[in-house]
C-alpha cells in the first residue's frame, strides 16, 4: 500500500546505498560530540545545547572532511567566490585515494 502512494519505508533503497549517509554521520556526530558528552538539567537545556552546538561548532568550527576539511561557514563563502568546484573536485581525489589534505 504504501508504494501504491510512493511512500517507501526507507531512504535507502537498492542502488543508491549513500544518500543518508550523509544525513547519518550528522547525527552520529551530534551524539558523540554533544549529546554523550552533556548533562542536561531539562528539556529546554537540551535543545538550547543542541542548537548552541549545531550553530557555533558544527557549522563554525568542526572540519568537514567533504568540504575539503573547512566548516560549512568557511564553505559558504568560498562557494560564492567561485573556488568551491575546484575544492570538493580535489577532496573527492584525496578520499579516494585514501589521503588527507
Amino acid at each position: 500500500m504504501l508504494h501504491e502512494h510512493g511512500i517507501y519505508p526507507s531512504v535507502s533503497r537498492p542502488g543508491r546505498p549513500g544518500d543518508n549517509a550523509s544525513c547519518e554521520s550528522f547525527f552520529r556526530t551530534l551524539k558523540r560530540e554533544e549529546i554523550d558528552a552533556t548533562e542536561y538539567r531539562n528539556l529546554e537545556d537540551l535543545r538550547l545545547g543542541i542548537a548552541a552546538f549545531i550553530e557555533l561548532y558544527y557549522n563554525e568550527n568542526r572540519l568537514h572532511s567533504a568540504l575539503g576539511y573547512r566548516p560549512p561557514s568557511e564553505f559558504e563563502r568560498v562557494t560564492e567566490s567561485g573556488e568551491a568546484a575546484s575544492i570538493l573536485s580535489k577532496t573527492r581525489v584525496d578520499l579516494a585515494a585514501g589521503t588527507n589534505t
